[in-house]
């Protein structure tokens, strides 16, 4: 009632204090609710917010006799002490609408766990996630009036550092980022090779270059171990041989550089998350434990064929786990990397490089991923193969682009190490 009552008498400006914080759904009065509701209606219009304006939009839409009529407005108005502490007053209601989403989410989780039909981690998965939306401090509205988004994609360009080019998390090359324009908020990537191309290697630099921009990146890891992970970051950060390094053959100075390396690492908000098997519902746990605990900014993960599901069938399977990842991608506004294999049919063709069809068991992949990267090494079908420690070019192919253009880079690739250059930018 006070925050209805100091939005009538002080007007938008006193409204606009906590209209970001509150829709009409927080209210539990259905009468505070329909008064709210008139109030965001009149502010949208540029209509002046005062007693005879909202009760003429509550007689227009035949609500002020719902509502309690001009009574009830006036009580509000009597009710509300000052109209200086309408962010206060708009806080507690929005604390009893966080209160009484995680009771009924809570009560629905009691009775899934109940029936014993139903899978544990999808009850959990399913608590966990409408819960988060309180802890992450939204709650989807139903819609949204176009001068809101207008305000908002502006206060993005205007917050945009200095000479900034791409909206998103930059790749760590400038050639590629002049193509997707990074990885944006809400976008789901699909990264697609054949073996031996260089994803993992490149999916694991994606990681390590946005984690040196201070933005919190996950990496699951579903093929390799966390141990692997580490060797092959250790090797990329220090140039030393990959195999050397596993093995441990190093001398005092790479021994030096490790530790050296070790020291680079530890300020870097990079996470590390390796087990196998994996399912959805433990993706989606770990990216929602590390987004309440230290934030979450990205996540790839290698890869998508080796994530559990359940279905009918392998497409039907694939086709559900791309559309869960293009679902955390969107609820959790982070850009969302998968691997993906690829099938044989590019090597049946006279140009080898792939295509958006040689995704493997889902056409469900193409139509869920925002971008596709196709990975082309030419070196891999000659018949001599360069030596590991000697550089190869990579051509990085973006074959779907769904908010920018598509085109190709070719970045010089040490498979030894996992390193990458950039033949004309020279890269993070």
């Amino acid at each position: 009632m006070s925050v209805i009552g100091a939005s009538i008498i002080g007007g938008s400006k006193t409204f606009n204090v906590i209209s970001g914080l509150l829709d009409e759904t927080d209210f539990y009065r259905f009468a505070n609710s329909q008064v709210y509701t008139a109030i965001c209606e009149l502010e949208k219009t540029k209509t002046a917010i005062d007693l005879v304006t909202v009760s003429s939009w509550l007689t227009d839409n035949d609500q002020l006799d719902q509502v309690g009529g001009l009574s009830y407005l006036m009580q509000v108005m009597d009710f509300v002490p000052t109209t200086s502490n309408i962010e206060y007053y708009g806080n507690i209601v929005k604390q009893h609408s966080d209160r009484r989403l995680i009771i009924t989410e809570a009560m629905s989780a009691i009775d899934q766990a109940y029936d014993h039909t139903s899978n544990s981690a999808e009850v959990v998965n399913d608590f966990m996630t409408n819960v988060m939306k309180v802890a992450s401090g939204h709650q989807k509205k139903a819609y949204s009036h176009i001068d809101e988004e207008v305000e908002s994609v502006i206060k993005e360009i205007d917050e945009r550092k200095g000479n900034q080019q791409i909206s998103g998390i930059s790749s760590g090359w400038k050639s590629l980022d002049e193509v997707v324009g990074g990885w944006r908020k809400g976008e789901l990537i699909v990264l697609g090779a054949r073996p031996s191309m260089g994803k993992s290697a490149l999916a694991l630099a994606f990681v390590r270059n946005a984690a040196r921009q201070k933005q919190v990146s996950l990496f699951v890891s579903i093929e390799m171990s966390a141990a692997m992970t580490t060797h092959r970051l250790l090797s990329m950060e220090t140039s030393i041989d990959l195999r050397r390094m596993q093995n441990s053959v190093l001398n005092a100075q790479e021994k030096h550089m490790v530790r050296v390396a070790r020291a680079s690492l530890y300020d870097e908000p990079l996470y590390i998350s390796s087990t196998n098997p994996t399912s959805l519902n433990d993706i989606k746990a770990k990216c929602l434990k590390l987004k309440q605990k230290e934030g979450l900014d990205l996540v790839v993960i290698d890869y998508l064929q080796m994530i559990e599901t359940k279905g009918f069938n392998r497409v039907q399977e694939v086709g559900q786990l791309s559309r869960g990842l293009k679902q955390i991608a969107r609820e959790m506004m982070i850009p969302v990397i998968v691997l993906s294999s690829l099938s044989r049919a590019s090597e049946k063709r006279d140009d080898k490089r792939p295509v958006m069809s040689d995704l493997r068991e889902s056409g469900d992949i193409e139509s869920d991923a925002d971008v596709a990267l196709m990975l082309y090494r030419p070196s891999y079908y000659n018949s001599v193969q360069p030596e590991p420690d000697q550089p190869d070019e990579l051509e990085i192919i973006t074959r779907k682009n769904r908010n920018g253009p598509i085109g190709s880079v070719t970045l010089q690739y040490i498979p030894c190490t996992g390193q990458f250059h950039e033949l004309e930018y020279g890269g993070l």
